[in-house]
């Protein structure tokens, strides 16, 4: 029995507590716990002992404190049952066993994953070429990308990035052959123009179709050219000629042709300018020589009225003042034409 030394209350020995007055009970059990925790320096046990002096300090209820006694005597009997387990160094061997074990577990699984990617690599690698090496340059790239997010690898990279080229190489390709077949040499040529050398397989064909794209386009320009200037049209003799040397600088024959044409061309613009020269100076005498035989009219220039049928005056009178310049024109037989600034303003007959 453990006697309070507050109520004097008798408590059990396996209370901490009194049960009456929740007073801490110092008797032989505590004493033990108390050497078992400094040898095996339980933190466990003493968490319950600084909870149970916090108990006391906060002066508990007694039910409380015979509560958190049994738990805690149910506490050091579990250790003291597992504490020779853990001390058995057989057990110590186990453990050990154990940690080896998820280690070699880690890396025989992180082994078995590296090798997941890289098969996966080498199939989809696999799948890639044999696309690639068929034309189908869009399964190839795709098959290429899903083998990089398994592997970085700076040659598949570039062999994607070649798959990409040679898929727009033979769309050029075919671009140019279906121009071709349209009779549309001129956007047929810069279609195969663009087919890459890497593209071994159309680049020499693609090279052979240009040839034969720069001629038909070229001689149809020329014939073209020839045509318009058989009908005197040298303007788009000359155009046809000038599209021929833009697509080709080095041909001769445009250059002669155009220099031909240019110069017919010069030679009908001065004949047409001088035919409208010659147009014009008859239309102008033609005027004068009405106007000669008609009379005058207020709102006549001077010159208008020199060009009439009253010709030039024997006499002028002119008069200047700050509003201007007024004349007198006088004319056999009594005529006059009076000028405000040059206008006819009145006639006098």
């Amino acid at each position: 029995m453990a006697i309070c030394n507050n109520c004097g209350h008798e408590n059990v020995e396996e209370n901490k507590f009194c049960a009456e007055c929740g007073t801490k009970l110092f008797n032989e059990v505590e004493k033990e716990h108390q050497i078992d925790h400094e040898e095996d320096g339980s933190s466990i046990i003493s968490e319950y002992q600084e909870s149970a002096n916090v108990i006391v300090e906060n002066d508990l209820n007694p039910n409380d404190a015979q509560e958190y006694s049994r738990k805690e005597n149910f506490f050091s009997k579990f250790l003291s049952k597992i504490k020779p387990i853990i001390k058995n160094q057989k057990f110590k061997y186990i453990a050990c066993a154990i940690v080896i074990v998820f280690i070699l577990a880690g890396i025989i699984g992180y082994y078995q994953y590296e090798k997941y990617k890289e098969n996966q690599f080498n199939v989809n690698v696999a799948k890639a070429e044999k696309y690639f090496n068929n034309d189908d340059f869009d399964k190839a790239k795709e098959y290429f990308e899903t083998a990089l997010r398994f592997q970085e690898d700076q040659k598949i990279n570039e062999k994607m990035q070649l798959s990409i080229e040679m898929g727009e190489s033979k769309n050029l390709f075919d671009s140019g052959n279906n121009f071709f077949d349209k009779k549309d040499y001129y956007l047929a040529y810069y279609a195969f123009d663009k087919v890459i050398a890497e593209d071994e397989k159309r680049f020499t064909l693609a090279s052979a179709k240009k040839a034969e794209c720069s001629k038909f386009y070229i001689d149809r320009k020329l014939s073209e050219a020839k045509e318009n200037a058989n009908e005197g049209n040298y303007l788009l003799a000359i155009s046809c000629l000038n599209e021929i040397t833009n697509f080709d600088s080095t041909n001769e024959t445009a250059k002669t042709l155009r220099k031909q044409y240019q110069a017919k061309q010069d030679a009908l613009d001065e004949e047409k300018a001088r035919i409208e020269q010659e147009r014009r100076a008859k239309e102008a005498a033609e005027a004068k020589a009405l106007a000669k035989t008609q009379g005058v009219s207020i709102g006549m220039t001077q010159q208008q009225v020199l060009d009439s049928s009253w010709g030039r005056p024997t006499d002028i009178n002119k008069t200047i003042t700050e509003y201007g310049t007024h004349e007198q024109w006088v004319y056999n037989g009594y005529n006059y034409l009076y000028f405000e600034d040059g206008i006819l303003t009145s006639i006098q007959n």
